[in-house]
């Protein structure tokens, strides 16, 4: 019963995206959710069984502080007219269909951004960020995150509760390390958006979030050149100044390249190193603190995909 709970208990508002595809080397999958259009590629429910008098409503921002969306027409808001109301705990939920499942090992990652204005009581009302990884039977809290996800946020501090003034940013990345986990997040994992209100009226506008966009990314592993992967070797890990890769130099003769990503698919550093040298510095100290993509490629190719902490 549970693993049907998204699709037959809960009121589905099937909402906006655009989406795009691209398949090489690394899979990628996106879509962007602005309330202006339809598709299929991403979905957001509003939980009308935990509430049925859910007040998550889709529509422009008609409040005294919570006045104008991120762009467009459309948000997603506690109400798009009326305070919120005392007592209640509200929910959306967000799921990213037609994730590109990988055919080997590897590594997956996906990322999350949202804009967000928060105008509520900063003592007891307030937002809510989770994440599900068994299809709503168990809800892990994202912003204190303590689970065996890579787990990856940006936009500190995160004001769900209070007044913001403006909009803001949330930046969600996770990264998946073996086919088996992410089969598993394409089958049953959602994220779960809150809100909640203790008994005392503050009269206040609640929450609201605009432009959603969802990345999904998996970079092929060792289908190829297998024998090469326990050649190089990347240390200290984390590192937070100078990161020193080897090599076995009398198997890797030619010249290759060295390439770090960001979670978000970013090339951020790239180096084409001698083969025959059998060692590499390069320095990371100019990278922001986080979660990062290590690769070794020859030929356009990945040989060595491995993940690097930079703190």
């Amino acid at each position: 019963m549970k693993n049907q709970f998204f699709f037959k208990v809960i009121s589905c508002v099937l909402l906006t995206f655009y989406s795009g595809e691209a398949i090489s080397q690394n899979h990628n999958k996106w879509c962007l959710i602005d309330f202006e259009r339809i598709d299929v590629a991403c979905e957001i429910y509003t939980d009308t069984l935990s509430n049925p008098n859910c007040i998550w409503q889709i529509g422009p921002a008609k409040k005294p502080n919570l006045k104008y969306v991120s762009s467009g027409k459309y948000c997603i808001i506690t109400d798009t007219i009326n305070p919120y109301p005392t007592n209640d705990t509200s929910y959306f939920i967000l799921r990213m269909k037609e994730f590109p499942v990988p055919t080997s090992e590897g590594f997956a990652f996906i990322n999350l951004s949202v804009n967000y204005m928060t105008d509520s009581d900063s003592l007891k009302d307030y937002g809510t960020l989770e994440l599900t990884t068994d299809n709503g039977s168990t809800w892990e809290n994202l912003l204190n995150y303590s689970g065996s996800l890579n787990v990856d946020i940006t936009g500190q501090p995160i004001e769900l509760s209070g007044f913001t003034k403006k909009f803001k940013q949330i930046d969600i990345t996770i990264l998946f390390e073996t086919e088996s986990t992410l089969k598993q997040f394409t089958d049953s994992v959602f994220f779960r958006f809150g809100f909640i209100s203790d008994g005392q009226n503050s009269n206040r506008d609640g929450l609201m979030y605009d432009d959603f966009r969802f990345d999904a990314s998996f970079i092929n592993g060792l289908d190829e050149r297998q024998d090469l992967n326990e050649l190089i070797k990347i240390f200290p890990n984390p590192t937070n100044h100078l990161l020193t890769v080897t090599w076995n130099k009398e198997n890797q003769k030619d010249a290759f390249e060295i390439r770090i990503m960001s979670l978000q698919g970013k090339v951020v550093l790239n180096q084409i190193v001698s083969g025959n040298s059998g060692k590499q510095l390069i320095a990371v100290d100019n990278l922001p603190s986080g979660l990062y993509l290590f690769q070794a490629l020859q030929d356009g190719r990945a040989f060595h995909v491995e993940k690097l902490v930079v703190e």
